[in-house]
């Protein structure tokens, strides 16, 4: 599942983890989980980022409780919150949950110059909720693709529908992104402030991807 992804790949520090695993129950039962399949994603996600105390994390019978009596219980926005994602990013998390559309289905993603590496995070997040998820692996961008036909590599056949790593060059990333995001350039106008639609800059593409490496 994509949205569990980004959830792995940005999960919370410890000290807040609890408090996130509350939300991401809420998350997850509002998009129609019962609890012990809930409880099972949160574990899972848990023990992916590496956490010490993944079988704690069940939180989704707490959580179901409270909303049967009533009580107010956090989602996708605290979710979106807690990994330090844009607002936005909420949207698609829906999107990708079955639980609401939003416009064309892109995150919106707002550039600046000198904020570069919120911008990036704010991308790759996109992605891999997109299920297009890009890494670095020994100082090159590469993504995991199934072959639709059966190839011959040197004197290895591969067959149709193997998982193979491809290389990513700097345009086909920017191509990428703008099919998962919108990015926008936030302008002054004689009407107030207005997103204009802008394409991911050269060093976006060159720096994407470093925080995150396969072997």
């Amino acid at each position: 599942m994509a949205f569990l992804s980004v959830v792995a790949r940005f999960y919370p520090a410890q000290g807040s983890r609890d408090d996130f695993c509350m939300a991401l129950a809420g998350a997850l039962l509002a998009a129609g989980l019962g609890p012990n399949e809930a409880d099972r994603c949160i574990v899972a996600v848990a023990e992916a980022a590496g956490d010490e105390e993944a079988g704690k994390r069940r939180k989704a019978g707490q959580t179901a409780a409270k909303v049967e009596t009533g009580e107010a219980a956090t989602g996708i926005p605290r979710v979106v919150e807690m990994l330090g994602l844009p607002e936005a990013v909420g949207k698609r998390f829906r999107l990708w949950l079955g639980m609401s559309g939003c416009e064309d289905g892109r995150t919106r993603v707002e550039m600046s110059e000198n904020r570069l590496h919120e911008t990036q995070d704010a991308a790759e997040a996109a992605m891999m909720a997109a299920g297009l998820p890009v890494y670095q692996q020994m100082g090159r961008l590469v993504r995991a693709v199934r072959l639709d036909v059966s190839e011959l590599d040197g004197d290895v056949v591969r067959q149709e529908g193997a998982l193979v790593v491809r290389d990513v060059q700097p345009h086909s990333l920017r191509d990428l992104m703008t099919r998962v995001a919108n990015f926008v350039k936030v302008v002054e106008t004689e009407e107030g402030t207005k997103d204009k639609p802008v394409g991911p800059p050269v060093s976006l593409s060159l720096s994407f991807g470093v925080s995150c490496e396969v072997r």
